[in-house]
């Protein structure tokens, strides 16, 4: 009898480890921030890198809180400053408030995506890659989301471990989001 409960005893004990106390893996460096977030640095004048671009920019810091190393495309930058990320300009949920149906002054940008990719930037573990877009791609209709990619993946082929970081609007400081605000309404708003 006394090795049957021994037995259940330590069955109990296995099974429930798992269930209560078992925790999984851990992919982020710091367990109280997302493993990859874009957060802002500063917004300024930049030189246009391409025709319709805003003379305004955003500079922003992808930063990589994840166990594992990532990469980003990069595409050439014109001006010769630092690097510019590939990222594609997405229609926001909030293009359907009332304010943006009046035919907004701003078309929507294309983004960086359809431009032909010339390399690809490491970001290791616990660092971070500071990049500038125009102002014109994050407003109350449209944000940015890059893509990112595992440096070591698991397996060797076939498509590899990939996931998106967005940066909006509601995370610009106010005198951005007036400034957005600015070129997508105009004056009158």
């Amino acid at each position: 009898m006394r090795v049957v409960l021994v037995s259940l005893g330590l069955a109990l004990v296995l099974y429930a480890v798992p269930q209560v106390g078992g925790q999984a893996p851990r992919i982020a460096l710091d367990s109280s921030r997302p493993y990859l977030d874009i957060v802002f640095q500063r917004f300024g004048p930049r030189a246009p890198q391409y025709p319709g671009e805003s003379d305004q920019g955003v500079w922003l810091r992808l930063r990589n809180n994840c166990i594992l190393p990532v990469e980003v495309h990069i595409i050439p930058n014109r001006r010769g400053e630092e690097a510019l990320v590939q990222h594609f300009v997405v229609d926001s949920l909030q293009e359907i408030h009332s304010s943006l149906q009046r035919a907004p002054r701003l078309a929507k940008p294309s983004g960086y995506g359809s431009l032909d990719i010339v390399n690809s930037r490491e970001i290791a573990p616990g660092a971070e890659l500071v990049v500038s877009v125009p102002l014109s791609h994050i407003t109350r209709a449209w944000f940015i989301r890059v893509e990112v990619f595992l440096v070591h993946p698991v397996e060797a082929r076939g498509i590899q471990p990939r996931t998106f970081v967005e940066f909006d609007w509601s995370a610009l400081p106010s005198e951005a989001r007036e400034a957005s605000d600015l070129m997508l309404f105009g004056k009158g708003r």
